[in-house]
């Protein structure tokens, strides 16, 4: 657990560091933290070069855990395969000083096609820059739900409608907190 910590405060320090991230990954298979391994290997494989030992490694254990499949994360959607009426949806983690405290740079976001739908498939996570901004790009239209967690009680659990070409600005703040709002209120999809 100590590894864990410390590499959790290295990558505050320094969020951008491929070895911390794969480390934290690698250190999460350890400890049984699965959804951190996903998350950490993810960002790996959005990032390393893809013939670097790290970015392979990352593939192997999504693939064998099931959680490569049709996911991506944002940063590394392939053009090929995202339609030309592509949406985004963009903002940044805006916390008064009155509230309590928010991480703002590499909170991890998800944004998931909700079940029944023709978005069931689509999975997109990134991490919020320094300043708390984030940007959802090449992202098909549809029905979306939007969390900063995948287990666990999240900060925020919106409902996100895109139309095709949508530009949609979209801040997170403690007034659409799951403290104020809920759009999945029996825990999600």
């Amino acid at each position: 657990m100590a590894a864990a910590r410390l590499l959790r405060e290295a990558l505050v320090k320094d969020p951008a560091n491929l070895k911390l991230h794969y480390y934290l990954a690698v250190t999460a298979t350890h400890l049984d933290l699965i959804e951190e391994a996903v998350r950490e290997f993810q960002w790996v494989l959005a990032n390393a070069p893809a013939s670097s030992a790290e970015s392979q490694a990352a593939r192997t254990w999504l693939t064998a855990a099931g959680r490569l499949g049709k996911e991506r994360t944002a940063a590394a959607a392939p053009v090929e395969d995202t339609p030309a009426n592509a949406s985004t949806v963009h903002g940044q983690i805006v916390w008064s000083d009155g509230e309590p405290p928010v991480p703002k740079s590499r909170l991890q976001l998800f944004l998931r096609g909700l079940p029944n739908t023709p978005t069931k498939e689509e999975y997109h996570v990134l991490r919020t820059d320094a300043e708390g901004r984030f940007s959802f790009r090449r992202v098909v239209p549809g029905t979306y739900e939007l969390t900063n967690r995948i287990a666990g009680e999240p900060l925020w659990r919106l409902r996100v409608q895109l139309q095709p070409g949508q530009d949609l600005a979209l801040d997170l703040t403690p007034q659409n907190s799951l403290k104020n709002r809920d759009d999945f209120p029996q825990g999600g999809k």
